[in-house]
């Protein structure tokens, strides 16, 4: 077995670490949305108060829009106490976030491979090093990236990934307090974003990984205070947030209506990670509330069916199961299976985590396969053009993002398709 040199690992995440910034090297004259969120998020009376406790109390106890992320405001303020409104200082430190990031992935992957996959070391450090590539570069992670709106799932990610590397430390018997530090950091990410209360079916994936089972009585200590602590960030957001039983009694979409929309999304999202093109600030529901089902909808969920049933053979390999749970697992939130407040059907913020199990699927698959045994040089050219293509394509959207005015412009939405967009957003 050959060891993979630590000074290899920190040469791997420097180059990705410069290629991202190369990506999204126009974040840094980019400006703020002021008619897409940032002109509330971002500019509001608590970004502008002293910081005191008083500032404090503030922001921890005041909800906006129906939302509530008091760490992601607390950046607001202190950016603003030291540089005031510059737009180059947000987007930097978004930027910042986002490699940290791609490091904490790299360091978390690495750790789950070594530990649970049986490959040669070498495949280890290319699966690692595409996947985590992926998630720098992609596209699809633009509008995370360069909307400072966005810095929220930024800011809940690194929590999280933090979280699950301090899971890992604990299934690798290192002491309970690393599990203590796991709730500590799903706690930030919850008041950063969210959509962080789905940690504990990571957990699960994570346990399963690890080789426990329901029957292992280790299994049920390490999840159960997992799930406790997410059902009560659940009701908290449902009951206090984000005023869940007021927009429930509204008009919203159907359960059959939602049954087509999951499917729509999931493969929508699935071919934006396939071909990221004609990307979008916003993607509208294809019907309204009262309008009839589109004919055309019903092709998804017959497509999906008949994909699975061709390869569930494949499905149920473990590499491929893994990544597909992990891709539901946290886009369970914004398929339209609960019942929540959407602005559009599908978002390119929603796949900044789910992403990686797409990533993970590819890379195994790439370097595991016959052509890449048998055609090394070959591969590392298809590599080195897709490498290309990704940072090319991120570097021209990011360019959209310079305000709002040019974001919306190429793909303005118009006056009749506005009336199908669910005005209350996440």
């Amino acid at each position: 077995m050959n060891i993979i040199p630590r000074s290899q690992h920190a040469m791997t995440l420097c180059v990705i670490c410069l290629l991202t910034v190369c990506a999204f090297l126009p974040t840094f004259w980019n400006g703020f949305q002021m008619e897409w969120d940032d002109q509330w998020m971002v500019m509001n009376p608590l970004t502008v108060s002293p910081l005191n406790w008083n500032t404090l109390v503030e922001i921890f106890t005041t909800r906006s829009h129906g939302q509530w992320a008091p760490v992601n405001q607390m950046l607001y303020t202190l950016l603003f106490n030291f540089c005031g409104y510059n737009a180059t200082v947000f987007h930097a430190v978004s930027l910042f976030m986002h490699i940290t990031n791609v490091c904490l992935l790299y360091a978390g992957l690495h750790m789950l491979l070594t530990d649970v996959a049986h490959l040669p070391q070498r495949r280890l450090w290319w699966i690692n090093a595409i996947t985590s590539f992926l998630f720098a570069v992609h596209p699809l992670q633009v509008e995370s990236v360069a909307w400072v709106s966005a810095s929220k799932t930024l800011l809940s990610t690194l929590f999280y990934l933090l979280g699950f590397i301090m899971l890992l430390r604990h299934l690798r018997g290192r002491g309970w307090a690393w599990l203590s530090g796991t709730m500590c950091m799903m706690l930030l990410a919850y008041m950063s974003k969210e959509q962080s209360v789905v940690f504990p079916l990571l957990a699960t994936l994570a346990c399963l990984w690890y080789g426990l089972r329901p029957s292992n009585r280790r299994f049920w200590s390490v999840l159960l205070p997992l799930f406790l602590f997410a059902v009560l960030m659940g009701l908290h957001e449902v009951y206090w947030v984000a005023g869940y039983n007021h927009y429930v009694a509204g008009d919203t979409y159907s359960w059959w209506q939602r049954f087509f929309l999951f499917f729509y999304a999931l493969v929508t999202y699935v071919f934006k990670w396939i071909c990221p093109t004609g990307l979008n600030w916003m993607y509208l529901f294809p019907m309204g509330i009262s309008d009839p089902l589109p004919l055309w909808l019903v092709c998804y969920p017959v497509f999906v069916i008949m994909l699975v049933y061709s390869l569930s053979g494949w499905l149920r390999r473990g590499y491929v199961l893994s990544s597909l749970s992990f891709v539901l697992v946290h886009l369970l939130l914004v398929l339209h299976i609960i019942v929540l407040p959407r602005a559009a059907v599908v978002a390119d913020r929603y796949m900044y985590i789910p992403i990686i199990g797409l990533n993970f699927l590819f890379a195994y698959m790439f370097t595991g396969s016959t052509i890449w045994l048998r055609y090394r040089r070959w591969c590392l050219c298809v590599l080195a053009v897709l490498s290309i293509i990704c940072v090319t394509v991120s570097y021209n959207r990011t360019g959209d993002w310079s305000d709002t005015r040019t974001l919306r412009n190429p793909r303005a939405i118009n006056t009749e398709q506005k009336q199908h967009v669910v005005k209350c957003e996440l």
